[in-house]
């Protein structure tokens, strides 16, 4: 099991200071993120089978909102890659 954990970044971005030509107080930073990733497998005479899950709890936070000009109502943002699960066959000759 592997647990990814960033926490928020407080830093003062450009568009999070009120002195930069790109101020936009509309834009949050990014939120705390935690994604879970699960692997587990056997081997036996070279062959190994695994089973995975990777974001297995679907965490879809809301990472780099922007939008294309200040005071727009659109905006634009990207999130984790959903829950991905599957099953991997490995032959060793």
């Amino acid at each position: 099991m592997q647990d990814e954990y960033k926490s928020v970044n407080e830093g003062r971005y450009t568009n999070q200071d009120a002195g930069s030509i790109s101020y936009d107080p509309a834009l949050p930073a990014n939120p705390a993120t935690n994604v879970v990733k699960l692997r587990a497998g056997v081997d036996w005479s070279g062959t190994n089978v695994s089973v995975f899950a990777d974001n297995l709890f679907n965490a879809q936070p809301r990472l780099n909102v922007q939008h294309d000009v200040l005071g727009s109502p659109q905006y634009y943002a990207v999130t984790l890659r959903p829950l991905t699960a599957g099953v991997t066959l490995t032959r060793r000759f």
